[in-house]
């Protein structure tokens, strides 16, 4: 394998786990983007692809942690207009539970939802709004208040 390859795969693993891990033990964002990236290399996964890489890791890990805990699509859509923090961005609240919520549907398709997921990116640099670290904080946001909200209805 090339470097590009093991480098891809490694931010998509750090990403994938890090929500994971966030959503397991209901700790939020806290050191999530930490875990993906060291502060001064988000303004290069920014420019990049790598951005979109960054997020579908962190969409795949969160859904996971979802679907282990009996999480569903409407619970993530309520969690997605429920209590967004102030200094998040309420386009990237917006899509984030729009792309968990779709992923957790039943039959859902993971290539469609990637698609859907690169298609926005893509819209996103052209904009000159891709905001990859703010994203990423969105799905791990959404997901940890809807498996909260799982756990509290319990």
């Amino acid at each position: 394998m090339s470097r590009d390859v093991v480098e891809v795969r490694d931010l998509y693993d750090a990403a994938s786990g890090a929500a994971r891990r966030a959503v397991d033990d209901g700790s939020g964002t806290g050191d999530v983007v930490d875990h993906i990236a060291p502060a001064g290399e988000w303004d290069v996964l920014t420019a990049s692809y790598l951005g979109d890489i960054a997020v579908q890791g962190a969409l795949w890990g969160a859904v996971d942690a979802l679907r282990a805990r009996g999480v569903s699509a409407p619970a993530v859509r309520a969690a997605g207009t429920a209590l967004r923090p102030a200094a998040s961005d309420p386009d990237d609240w917006g899509a984030a539970a729009q792309w968990l919520a779709t992923a957790l549907e039943p039959g859902n398709d993971p290539y469609a939802t990637d698609d859907a997921l690169a298609t926005e990116m893509v819209h996103r640099w052209e904009r000159g709004t891709p905001r990859v670290r703010s994203l990423v904080v969105a799905i791990v946001d959404v997901a940890t208040q809807a498996a909260a909200a799982r756990r509290s209805a319990s």
